[in-house]
């Protein structure tokens, strides 16, 4: 009878942990770079405005690139097809700053959201993604902006002002 060949047990162990660690890798890579941001916009055009009575700031994204994961909100009423009541979660790849500070839940309650393919789901949290023809309006004001105050939309991955308004 031949003698018997094959691996030893040790040669397989390694050999075993070497197969999982390369795939726990490689599954870890692809989970990463699935949360990475995507690429920073080349064109995009927005406009912002501010009225006074009630105090209420404008958001449009006129033209150009998506802005994906924009920010949260948690959506409580439906006006309409195109258009939901929420209130603001938190920002994601664009920040809203009144002179560079962060404007957060502490100064502006809700948000109004029109959109051409509303996403509904009730009293979910959602990321909103805005793209050509959309609005966001930040209504209930806590505290109003002043005259004087500057008002800049930031692109958070790259740093990027987006568009900035000075309030008359």
């Amino acid at each position: 009878m031949p003698p018997e060949r094959g691996v030893s047990p040790l040669v397989a162990t390694i050999l075993l942990l070497t197969l999982a660690i390369a795939f726990g890798i490689t599954i870890l890579a692809g989970y990463l770079a699935a949360l990475a941001p995507g690429a920073p916009p080349k064109r995009v055009s927005l406009s912002l405005s501010y009225e006074n009575s009630p105090p209420r700031l404008t958001l449009k994204h006129r033209w150009g690139d998506y802005l994906f994961g924009a920010f949260q909100t948690r959506q409580e009423a439906r006006v309409d097809a195109r258009t939901a009541r929420g209130r603001l979660e938190n920002w994601k790849a664009l920040e809203v700053r009144v002179d560079g500070v962060r404007l957060g839940k502490d100064r502006v309650e809700n948000v109004v959201l029109v959109q051409e393919n509303l996403y509904y789901q009730p009293l979910a949290s959602v990321v909103v993604n805005l793209g050509p023809g959309d609005e966001v309006r930040l209504e209930g004001w806590k505290v109003p902006l002043m005259v004087g105050e500057v008002v800049t939309v930031v692109y958070l991955p790259t740093g990027q002002t987006l568009v900035e308004l000075v309030v008359v």
